[in-house]
């Protein structure tokens, strides 16, 4: 399936609330990815670069430790409406793919985490 079906596609309404900037790569076309299985289940993948907040903690700089999040949630929708996973699906859930080649300057990363956070706003 082409990827011009991805318009006619239910999308969830993720953001990242930590989110300093971002934005969807489009050189030299757009990246994107859809494919629909025969039992009817719809995978798309978006390439995405977030630049996301991460408070520093430098009281024991130059051998300090950080811990930095990257925090994905659903805008108006609840648990009983979606559900988000890391990973290709369920089985995939704390599995960070691409984790191994991350390159940061003057930066070491030592480990990755996936924690599930469920919460109640006050808009339901």
């Amino acid at each position: 399936v082409g990827v011009d079906y991805l318009e006619k596609l239910w999308k969830p309404d993720t953001f990242f609330p930590n989110e300093k900037k971002s934005f969807f790569h489009t050189a030299t076309t757009h990246n994107s990815f859809l494919r629909i299985d025969p039992d009817g289940t719809v995978f798309t993948s978006q390439r995405l670069t977030v630049t996301a907040t991460c408070p520093m903690k430098l009281q024991l700089f130059p051998m300090d430790s950080q811990k930095c999040k990257l925090e994905i949630e659903s805008y108006g929708y609840t648990t009983a409406d979606i559900a988000l996973f890391w990973g290709k699906d369920r089985r995939d859930q704390g599995q960070v793919v691409g984790f191994e080649n991350i390159s940061l300057p003057q930066f070491k990363p030592v480990g990755y985490r996936v924690n599930v956070t469920r919460a109640t706003t006050s808009s339901g």
